[in-house]
């Protein structure tokens, strides 16, 4: 996740975005990972940061914080994110997030949401669904028109 982050940190963009997960399967380092994460996240220049799942929703970070899948996207339909910029998604496969996307897609503008959207926010040949199906995409970006 350290990698996404310094990654999106590195692009040059108006805006960027992070929408983090929990990160599963850490035993009991998991706490201090998570912690880790949200501060590293903290300290880059983002203009938003959305953290989500029981792990990352006690952390005590400036980043928005959900202890649910539900709440975030409750939050979302009312506090949209817009481009231009760019989006990163990143959790563990187990949370999932790759639902967001839909979501997401439904905020977007109408005319940014047009025939051609998926080809300009994530490429022709990727279906939004694919967008955040774990760790094969190391960077799920979405770049916002």
């Amino acid at each position: 996740m350290s990698a996404a982050l310094e990654h999106l940190d590195a692009l040059e963009a108006p805006n960027k975005f992070a929408i983090l997960g929990d990160m599963f399967e850490l035993g009991t380092d998991s706490a201090s990972e998570h912690l880790r994460i949200a501060e590293h996240a903290d300290a880059l220049n983002l203009d938003s940061l959305l953290l989500v799942g029981n792990a990352f929703s006690v952390t005590k970070t400036e980043g928005k914080r959900f202890n649910t899948f539900e709440a975030l996207v409750e939050f979302l339909k009312s506090n949209p994110i817009s481009g231009p910029g760019t989006l990163l998604i990143k959790a563990s496969r187990g949370m999932a997030l790759e639902r967001l996307v839909d979501h997401l897609y439904q905020g977007l503008s109408p005319a940014i949401r047009g025939p051609s959207a998926r080809r300009r926010c994530c490429g022709p040949s990727v279906a939004r669904s694919q967008l955040v199906t774990g760790l094969a995409l190391l960077f799920p970006i979405i770049k916002l028109a």
